[in-house]
């Protein structure tokens, strides 16, 4: 059966309701138990090529290595316990080496 183009908009905003609650969950563990070498805050995208209500981005940092996420407004609540950071700057990381760094920092 063929989807409807809100089917698939709403199968998409679950997937990333998903993964969010998961990294917010990471983020808030490594600042809890002051995890050694990691950096967790959230910060705000400048720029225009993000819509208004994705400029939220969760940053985690172990040295050298930075892992960011962009966070939907409606899910900002699940980052209320981190620490904010306006000095924030991307170092250009691409989504596959945002997650080959994810798993080089915890597996």
């Amino acid at each position: 059966m063929t989807k409807t183009v809100e089917e698939l908009i709403k199968i998409k905003d679950e997937a990333y309701g998903e993964r969010n609650k998961c990294i917010a969950a990471l983020a808030n563990f490594i600042r809890d138990i002051a995890y050694p070498n990691f950096r967790v805050f959230v910060a705000e995208h400048v720029g225009d090529d993000w819509e208004d209500d994705w400029r939220t981005v969760l940053v985690i940092e172990k040295g050298e290595l930075q892992m960011t996420w962009h966070f939907h407004d409606s899910e900002k609540n699940l980052l209320s316990r981190l620490p904010t950071d306006k000095l924030y700057k991307w170092d250009g990381h691409d989504t596959k080496e945002k997650y080959n760094r994810l798993i080089r920092c915890f597996i």
